[in-house]
């Protein structure tokens, strides 16, 4: 939209051909405001042909700077989810799927499992009333999983507390002390809060994850308010 120059003591119409409203004030004032008007004209002007020209790109490329920006705003987790399920079981249901685990390399000081499958089969529950705030995983508490780069991860996370919901989720080791949650909650994987026990049910989530390509650390913890710094979180290394 071309913008025609002002002419002494009135304002330029814009190509719409609709005058805009000259208020009655002094030359110095009108002057300020005439340049204020055109400098917003200007501004208009490079917006309409950015427009223009952003209409013109095919719409593989529109949806391919959607995408970045998304990526952008939002870092995703090292860990891929390939499927999760929410289900109910009872004590016994429970005992019966932690006799199907993979059993893990125990290291010397008992606080590392190292696993070499491709598929390693977890059941990961929460710490006994006396440590709430805590994973047991194979009888042991927030161990470290030491598993090879790729590896699927078939896991099942019940909450056995008595009256705390919980959760488990996968990424990378938080930056922050404490990690802020909100965040952490869009850049992992994993389950949902899952409510407390409830009589002889319990509630539970079976997971199934790819492990980092990349060999490093990660983590996973529970990210309800105050339970990862309370100690609820473990280390992944990924070889």
């Amino acid at each position: 939209m071309p913008i025609s120059q002002p002419q002494a003591g009135r304002l330029s119409a814009p190509a719409s051909g609709v005058a805009p409203y000259v208020p009655p004030l002094c030359n110095g004032v009108s002057t300020a405001y005439l340049r204020l008007y055109n400098g917003l004209a200007a501004d208009f002007q490079r917006l309409h042909d950015g427009l223009r020209r952003a209409a013109c790109l095919p719409v593989s490329a529109l949806l391919c700077l959607a995408l970045a920006g998304s990526a952008l705003a939002a870092p995703r987790s090292p860990f891929a989810l390939l499927g999760g399920t929410t289900r109910t079981l009872t004590g016994a249901a429970l005992a019966a799927a932690q006799k199907t685990t993979t059993q893990g390399r125990v290291s010397p000081d008992g606080k590392t499992l190292t696993f070499g499958q491709k598929t390693i089969r977890l059941v990961v529950v929460t710490g006994p009333e006396e440590d709430m705030l805590s994973y047991r995983i194979a009888g042991r508490r927030n161990p470290t999983l030491a598993v090879p780069r790729g590896a699927t991860l078939k896991m099942l996370f019940v909450n056995t507390d008595g009256d705390m919901f919980h959760n488990i989720r996968f990424g990378a080791v938080p930056t922050a002390t404490p990690p802020v949650m909100t965040a952490y909650m869009e850049s992992s994987v994993g389950t949902p809060d899952l409510a407390h026990k409830l009589g002889a049910i319990l509630h539970g989530e079976e997971l199934t994850l790819r492990a980092p390509l990349v060999p490093g650390a990660y983590a996973y913890l529970c990210t309800v308010r105050g339970h990862a710094q309370g100690g609820m979180a473990g280390k992944v290394i990924v070889r």
